[in-house]
């Protein structure tokens, strides 16, 4: 019969290849629990997430960091204006990292600064200004006074070191302060050339004329008299009289000797 056919396994063996199937399946499961499981497991109940400690003090956040399990280590001082004194500036890890408990989070802490910050001032009064930079805690420098038309008088133009530079304490702050806006000084009137009058009494009209010319004044207004003692054409009388100090281009009238008395100009 067929069945009389089949051999079967002496027992020892069979019980061995049970036991080697029964280890390989195990070490599988084993395997798939440490890379499957294992992680889920330690993210669960042996990790912790690292809280923001940044801009607590050193005591308050020794005082988080052990609510995690978590211990601190300060590795820096040094200074920092945005960070007051005591405080953390930075941590490692940061913030809601996942770390096994009992991590060391090392920060670096603040020493604070003693530089301030120059205020802006452009635009207010010397004296405003000058309160405000002392109170400070900085100095007024030099105050240079320049003529500005856009910007009203006594009012600061500008600030050296510019506004929001950090310097240290009692720096010196310089400003330009406004003196308005300049006015042009009035042109005096030009000096008017005075002249002397020459002597044309008794001088013919062409002769006056040119006298008068000469010295830098015109003939003026011309009237006629008539007088037996001098020549006809000649000056007997004249206006302003000789050696009178008058104006350059100004009029010498004068009359002359005629037969008819009639006035011309």
């Amino acid at each position: 019969m067929a069945d009389e056919n089949v051999q079967q396994l002496p027992r020892g063996l069979s019980v061995f290849l049970v036991i080697i199937i029964s280890a390989i399946v195990g070490l599988v499961v084993s395997g798939a629990g440490y890379f499957y499981l294992f992680p889920l497991i330690k993210a669960k109940y042996l990790s912790v997430r690292v809280p923001d400690v940044r801009k607590m003090t050193v005591e308050n956040a020794t005082k988080k960091l052990r609510e995690f399990e978590l211990t601190i280590n300060q590795i820096e001082s040094r200074e920092d204006a945005a960070v007051p004194a005591n405080q953390i500036i930075s941590q490692d890890p940061v913030p809601d990292t996942l770390v096994e408990r009992g991590t060391e989070v090392r920060v670096i802490v603040s020493k604070g600064t003693d530089k301030i910050a120059v205020p802006a001032v452009a635009g207010m009064t010397l004296n405003d200004a000058r309160g405000i930079i002392q109170a400070a805690g900085l100095r007024v420098g030099a105050v240079d006074m320049v003529f500005d038309a856009t910007v009203p008088e006594n009012k600061v133009i500008s600030v050296s070191p510019t506004p929001g530079s950090m310097v240290r304490r009692n720096a010196v702050v310089d400003l330009t302060v406004s003196k308005g806006e300049e006015k042009k000084a009035a042109v005096p009137p030009a000096a008017v050339k005075k002249v002397t009058v020459p002597n044309v009494v008794g001088k013919s009209i062409t002769e006056a004329k040119k006298l008068i010319e000469k010295a830098g004044l015109r003939l003026g207004r011309m009237t006629t008299a008539s007088d037996e003692n001098y020549e006809f054409d000649t000056v007997l009388t004249q206006s302003p009289a000789a050696g009178a100090s008058v104006p350059e281009g100004g009029k010498v009238d004068v009359s002359y000797n005629a037969e008819d008395a009639d006035e011309m100009e």
